[in-house]
């Protein structure tokens, strides 16, 4: 096998930064390293069941792959779907925003919106600025999505009926939002606050909204003319949608290669992570908001009681269960094991799934890290590798890297229980 570059982002590097700061995945770098790996035929399909801010697939579709991407985060799924846009398409995007920002100047009165209903964007911002934000959201869905009737993408089962170049336009809108609030209520790279009352809320005036949406829509344009894909097009294949990795909508033997991290075990809420997106598409209150929470492998909510541990989820694992259980630590055994137990059964079922799809033959490239809970050891890759072979894959290649910046150590109290602050990252290549 050829040498891989590092999957892990550089901190502060500006790289796909550049397109979307999303501090979860991989770098454009890695993906084309695997894939030259690979060599696979022109027009092979390539699956990211966990696809974040579509790395895989936006690399994979310049490479003239047949690209399938799912996450049940609707937000992330439209920053893939825009990184899809073509080069051709740039030229347009300035009347199209001239035209956007000028029907927003004249008036912001959103249409049937009732102000004593929750609105998402309420956690940081004050009413006016809530009714300017919303108003520009809303023409951005009549003028791409649907002139005659609206409903919040948040809400929406499946995103085919937004193109890429609708998408772009809400990745502006994203990234406008969180230049508001990022400064003033990020307190955690993965974590966002909410305002804590009125006086802390934001009420940025018309022209400073406008300024910086256009701004960020001339980064974005930038983005991806430099990248350079001549043959862009509005809609891009529906195969990039909302779907959990635990069930994908795809038939068996259908996949010739997977490219993929799922979410660290490291409880991260990557729900939280994208709120200020997930306030733009419009969720309508905090139960919905959980709602979401709940779905994602790795979430820090408890879902349910918890079930016998099983066998079939290797050595590694169930050791590691057990000993979290019996900890001292308190909470270990009410909190800690019931996330452990609910994370590692997520990510069996969804290797199992991920099984389903693939050919026989085809090949799994996982990125994986290590992390610990107190002094335990928690060995991703090896747990990883021992749930992928009992289902009957076979490890070809694991190519390890070490890490200086990761989130589990971001905790001060973590040197109570060891000295190590470093991390393995762990590419794990499999063939069904």
């Amino acid at each position: 096998m050829q040498s891989l570059r590092s999957p892990k982002k550089t901190p502060h590097k500006p790289t796909e930064s550049t397109w979307y700061n999303y501090n979860a995945g991989y770098t454009e770098g890695f993906v084309e390293d695997v894939l030259k790996n690979l060599n696979l035929p022109s027009g092979a399909t390539v699956l990211d069941p966990w696809n974040g801010t579509g790395t895989t697939t936006s690399v994979a579709f310049r490479n003239d792959f047949e690209v399938h991407g799912y996450d049940i985060n609707p937000a992330t799924i439209l920053i893939a779907k825009a990184r899809l846009l073509g080069s051709n398409v740039v030229e347009s995007l300035k009347s199209l925003t001239d035209d956007l920002v000028e029907k927003v100047s004249k008036g912001t009165n959103v249409k049937g919106n009732n102000k004593t209903e929750f609105d998402a964007l309420d956690l940081w911002f004050l009413p006016d600025a809530v009714t300017l934000i919303r108003g520009l959201e809303r023409e951005v869905y009549s003028l791409f999505i649907d002139k005659k009737c609206y409903t919040p993408l948040f809400h929406s089962s499946s995103l085919n009926h937004v193109s890429s170049l609708a998408a772009l336009f809400y990745v502006a809108l994203f990234r406008t939002v969180r230049d508001f609030v990022e400064p003033e209520f990020r307190s955690q790279p993965m974590w966002i606050k909410q305002a804590t009352s009125d006086e802390k809320k934001l009420k940025p005036s018309k022209r400073e909204v406008l300024v910086k949406f256009r701004t960020n829509l001339i980064a974005l344009s930038d983005y991806i003319k430099a990248k350079n894909i001549q043959d862009g097009i509005h809609d891009p294949p529906k195969n990039l949608n909302v779907a959990s990795a635990e069930h994908l909508p795809l038939g068996c033997n259908t996949v010739d290669a997977v490219i993929t991290s799922p979410p660290y075990c490291t409880r991260i809420d990557y729900a939280i992570a994208t709120l200020p997106e997930l306030a733009v598409l419009g969720f309508k209150d905090k139960e919905s908001l959980r709602g979401l929470r709940d779905k994602i492998t790795g979430t820090p909510t408890i879902l349910k009681e918890t079930r016998a541990i099983r066998e079939e989820w290797g050595n590694e694992c169930v050791r590691f269960l057990k000993t979290v259980e019996s900890h001292k630590t308190r909470a270990a055994k009410h909190y800690y094991f019931k996330f452990f137990h609910q994370y590692f059964a997520s990510l069996h079922k969804s290797l199992t799934e991920i099984d389903r799809i693939l050919k026989p033959r085809a090949k799994c490239v996982i990125v994986v890290q290590d992390s610990y809970f107190k002094n335990v050891h928690n060995d991703l890759p090896l747990i990883t590798s021992e749930m992928a072979e009992n289902i009957g894959w076979e490890l070809v290649n694991k190519v390890p890297f070490s890490v200086k910046h990761n989130f589990a150590f971001s905790n001060r109290h973590s040197k109570r229980y060891r000295e190590a602050s470093m991390a393995t990252e762990a590419v794990l290549i499999f063939e069904k």
